[in-house]
């Protein structure tokens, strides 16, 4: 299948197109981050943590720094840890000597609303107290100068000297099959919708729907990313990305679990660790949705949601008009408003909130090695 190019189809919160400058810049990091990170595993349970320093603030490295934060997420990270130091979060030193960096990392090519909304996520950052927060895998710290040995340090002349010395289809193109294979997911129907929300983590319960989408959705002809939907709607756009983030964290959560091989098959490791990477794939969406412009809902609309507990369809509503980007309004004045997703919140709470979408999580774990399968078939 031919590679495709989906970050010419994200716009600014007005509806503008990004410029080309911008766009490039995401491909280009996206390529190198996903390459220098490639051989980076930590085992559930596994002490310890990534660290990178960025040096410079030039857009292509503040897009460095953001492709780090959409990347660098291990099933090691303990949100329920009493420490923060024992949490395991990718940790990214920022070397920069610009006053006004912290407002311009909130730029929506940059990180968006991850500083703004993301617990603790800028060392020594205070958020406002009545700014809704979520806790996140990553932290940032910002410096005026690193000279310590670090694990990756990375500058404009490496990411570009690896952009040079790479074919143009590798960097401003994307294989986008894994994220196809992804989506189908969630076109199961009632053979997975039906589930109910109790014992999520155990495999057994998603046999049928897992045969079901081995048999019928990954053997179905491949598709390109951009001929579903209209990519004219900001909403299709980011469900989509969605798709595609989380398929590039695929390999990563497969070489954790290889390490953790011993006699078992595969698909046992993946069962058995299944709640650990649940959680793990949680942590890296609620940091990729904020990145996307998402964020938690606020208290009023957490009471409202409170009062349609008893009407299951009228709330199942209010919250999926929350999460959707409006556009075609009348006025001019904020043609897309930032949507508010409910799941946006830490694992714990979910369990609480909205214990249905659990099992996405679980069941996308259980798929992974199926559609690496196939996809390495291919």
């Amino acid at each position: 299948m031919d590679k495709e190019q989906p970050f010419e189809y994200l716009r600014k919160k007005d509806g503008s197109p990004f410029p080309k400058e911008t766009v490039d810049n995401w491909y280009k990091a996206r390529a190198y981050v996903l390459d220098r990170l490639e051989n980076v595993v930590f085992k559930p349970n596994e002490a310890g943590h990534l660290h990178v320093v960025v040096k410079g603030d030039t857009p292509l490295m503040l897009s460095v720094v953001r492709q780090v934060a959409l990347s660098a997420h291990y099933v090691n990270y303990d949100e329920e840890a009493e420490t923060d130091d024992k949490k395991n979060r990718t940790e990214i030193t920022l070397v920069t000597t610009r006053p006004s960096i912290k407002e311009e990392l909130k730029k929506e090519e940059y990180l968006y609303n991850l500083p703004v909304y993301g617990k603790d996520f800028i060392r020594g950052e205070s958020a406002a107290p009545d700014i809704p927060l979520v806790g996140v895998d990553l932290e940032l710290h910002i410096v005026d100068k690193y000279d310590k040995p670090c694990q990756f340090t990375f500058t404009e002349e490496d990411v570009n000297r690896f952009c040079d010395a790479s074919h143009p289809d590798d960097i401003f193109k994307i294989d986008t099959l894994k994220a196809v294979y992804a989506s189908r997911m969630y076109d199961l129907g009632s053979v997975f919708d039906n589930l109910p929300a109790e014992d999520i983590h155990s495999a057994r319960r998603y046999a049928m729907a897992l045969n079901v989408y081995q048999h019928k959705k990954l053997s179905a002809k491949p598709t390109k990313m951009t001929e579903k939907g209209d990519w004219t709607d900001p909403n299709t756009v980011k469900e989509s990305l969605s798709n595609l983030f989380c398929a590039d964290c695929f390999k990563p959560k497969q070489k954790a679990i290889e390490a953790c091989r011993t006699k078992k098959k595969q698909k046992d490791l993946w069962a058995m660790h299944n709640e650990i990477l649940s959680k793990s794939e949680h942590a890296r969406w609620v940091v990729e949705k904020l990145i996307m412009g998402y964020r938690p809902l606020n208290e009023e609309e957490h009471y409202k949601d409170e009062t349609l507990f008893t009407d299951s369809e009228r709330r199942r509503q209010y919250r999926k008009a929350l999460k959707k980007w409006k556009s075609n309004l009348t006025d001019d004045s904020n043609p897309w408003d930032n949507p508010a997703h409910i799941d946006l919140c830490s694992y714990a709470d979910l369990r609480r909130i909205n214990p249905y979408n659990l099992k996405y999580d679980s069941f996308l774990v259980l798929a992974i090695p199926e559609i690496l399968k196939k996809t390495e078939k291919q």
